[in-house]
C-alpha cells in the first residue's frame, strides 16, 4: 500500500506540477503578456516629449529635452532579477550607441536615491540614470520591468517590450 501511494505521489510530482507549472504560464500570457503587447501597439507613434524623469536633484526633465536622437529608456529596479541580468548588456552596449548619436537612460522605478545609487556602486552603469515616480511608467503602460521603451529622434515611440532580452544589442540595432 505504501509503495502504490508513493508511486501515485511520484507521477502527481513529475506531471502534476508540469500541469500546474503550464497552467500558471498560460494564465500569465493570457492576463498579463498579451494585454501588455496589445497596449504597447497602441501607444507606437504616441508624442512623448511632454513626459518626464527625476533627476538625482529632485528636477523633472523633459523627455523632449533629449528630441533630435533616438532615445532608448530601461526601466529597472534594483530588486528585480532580470534587470539585474540585463543592465550589464545594456552598459555594454552603451559605448556603442553613443558613438551612433543615440542616447540610452536607465529610469529605475519607484525607488528612493538612496537604493538607487547604492545599487550603482555595485554595478557598472555608465549611462544616466533618472527615477520615475510612476507616472512615466502609467503613460507608457509599462506593467513589466524590465522594459525598453524606444523613441524615435522626432519624439515618437517606436516600440516598447518587456521582460529580459540577452539579446539586447540585436534587438536595439534592429529596432534603432
Amino acid at each position: 500500500m505504501k509503495s502504490a501511494l508513493a508511486g501515485g505521489f511520484r507521477i502527481f510530482w513529475r506531471h502534476g506540477l508540469s500541469v500546474l507549472l503550464l497552467g500558471v504560464i498560460v494564465y500569465q500570457l493570457t492576463t498579463t503578456w498579451i494585454p501588455l503587447w496589445l497596449s504597447a501597439g497602441e501607444l507606437e507613434g504616441r508624442e512623448v516629449s511632454s513626459l518626464t524623469v527625476i533627476d538625482s536633484d529632485g528636477r523633472r526633465i523633459s523627455l523632449g529635452t533629449f528630441r533630435g536622437a533616438p532615445l532608448i529608456i530601461n526601466f529597472w529596479a534594483s530588486w528585480c532579477i532580470p534587470c539585474r541580468a540585463e543592465i550589464p548588456l545594456l552598459a555594454s552596449v552603451y559605448p556603442e550607441l553613443r558613438e551612433q548619436g543615440k542616447e540610452l537612460l536607465g529610469v529605475n522605478l519607484r525607488e528612493k536615491w538612496k537604493v538607487i545609487n547604492e545599487y550603482r556602486a555595485e554595478v557598472d552603469m555608465p549611462f544616466p540614470v533618472y527615477r520615475d515616480d510612476g507616472t512615466l511608467a502609467q503613460s507608457l503602460g509599462i506593467g513589466i520591468i524590465p522594459a525598453l521603451v524606444i523613441i524615435d529622434a522626432k519624439g515618437l515611440v517606436k516600440t516598447i517590450t518587456y521582460g529580459f532580452r540577452p539579446w539586447v544589442k540585436w534587438y536595439l540595432e534592429w529596432w534603432i
